[in-house]
């Protein structure tokens, strides 16, 4: 009996230790499976969690600049620099001052083509050299204008496609018909300026300018106005 009483309280105590074991390792189960408990603390309030990835930023900005770059101002225009001028020109030449056979002087009329190159200077884009060559007809028989010469230009490219600018050249005249009063060929110089107005090809405008034109011929002074319009080409 004293036998049979040890035996039944060894088997409950080792009954009720198993239990306890088994209670122990579902609760550790259960709390290994709650993603509530799994979840780091210190995660959700570390501030590096609220910082962008500097991967993210760095790629977000180029497209920033591209954008930029897109819907920024235009380019500028080409700079040109050399200018090509032909047109028609009307000069009205004094050849004779007020003298006895010449109550009001002796002046003709005469119309004809002019034509102007012109070179801009790479590191000063506002100064240039420029070359010209002129020649009319006039109402009388044989009658004729030329000139023939060099000097420099500046310009100011103005809003609007508008480009101004001012010249001074250097020439040798020359006169038809030989006359009485003297020699055909003269030293002479241009002054004056003009206005140049761009289409939207860019390189091709309209050109209107307005020149006096000095002259030494027959030992006298002349001082001629000189008028012009025509196209010009920029490259």
């Amino acid at each position: 009996m004293r036998f049979i009483a040890w035996s039944c309280g060894l088997v409950l105590l080792f009954a009720l230790t198993a239990r306890a074991q088994l209670n122990q390792s579902d609760s550790l189960l259960l709390a290994s499976s709650d993603p509530a408990t799994t979840a780091d603390p210190s995660a959700a309030s570390s501030p590096v969690a609220s910082i962008p990835a500097y991967g993210a930023a760095s790629a977000s900005a180029p497209a920033a600049s591209a954008g930029s770059a897109q819907f920024g101002a235009p380019p500028a225009a080409p700079d040109y620099n050399w200018q090509v001028y032909i047109g028609y020109t009307f000069v009205r030449f004094y050849e004779l001052p007020k003298v006895t056979p010449f109550p009001h002087g002796l002046t003709f009329n005469s119309n004809g083509l002019n034509i102007e190159g012109v070179h801009y200077f790479r590191s000063l884009n506002w100064v240039a050299l420029e070359g010209d060559a002129l020649g009319t007809f006039g109402p009388v028989q044989c009658s004729k204008f030329a000139l023939i010469g060099g000097g420099a230009r500046v310009r100011w490219q103005a809003p609007h496609n508008l480009e101004l600018w001012a010249h001074m050249t250097l020439d040798m005249a020359h006169i038809l018909p030989q006359t009485s009063f003297g020699g055909q060929t003269s030293f002479a110089y241009q002054i004056g300026g003009g206005v140049d107005y761009f289409t939207s090809f860019h390189n091709i405008g309209m050109r209107v300018e307005t020149d006096l034109v000095g002259t030494h011929f027959f030992n006298t002074y002349q001082r001629s106005i000189q008028l012009s319009a025509g196209v010009v080409y920029r490259f």
